[in-house]
């Protein structure tokens, strides 16, 4: 079962961190008005909500994804909305045709790196 007084605790640098290179390179990175966001490896969905309200806060929709059941279960009890919402997938399998061409930016933190399959 997810703990999440546990996970924020262990998260709070990553999060930080997160925060701070977006806020050092928004003026360089382009994101669209009215665009729409995936972010992959979302957690709890707390940095994505995040995100979505103190960086980007003109993006049309962000949608979080995790491998985790647990964590994505928490996401949208806790900081969907009706634009933002959070979803079960694993980003080494094939993307659901329902995500294809969907998004104008796809953002990741520190998620990349514990897939096996890096092609």
């Amino acid at each position: 079962m997810f703990n999440v007084k546990l996970y924020n605790k262990s998260n709070a640098l990553q999060q930080t961190h997160a925060m701070k290179y977006l806020e050092e390179y928004k003026s360089i990175i382009n994101w669209k008005m009215d665009s729409t966001i995936l972010d992959i490896g979302c957690g709890d969905g707390s940095l994505t909500s995040k995100i979505f309200k103190e960086i980007i806060p003109n993006c049309k929709t962000m949608i979080g994804c995790d491998i985790s059941e647990d964590m994505i279960r928490f996401a949208n009890e806790h900081y969907a909305s009706e634009r933002g919402n959070f979803t079960t997938l694993n980003i080494e399998g094939e993307l659901p045709d329902q995500l294809r061409e969907r998004f104008h930016h796809v953002i990741s933190f520190f998620a990349l790196n514990w897939c096996l399959r890096q092609e």
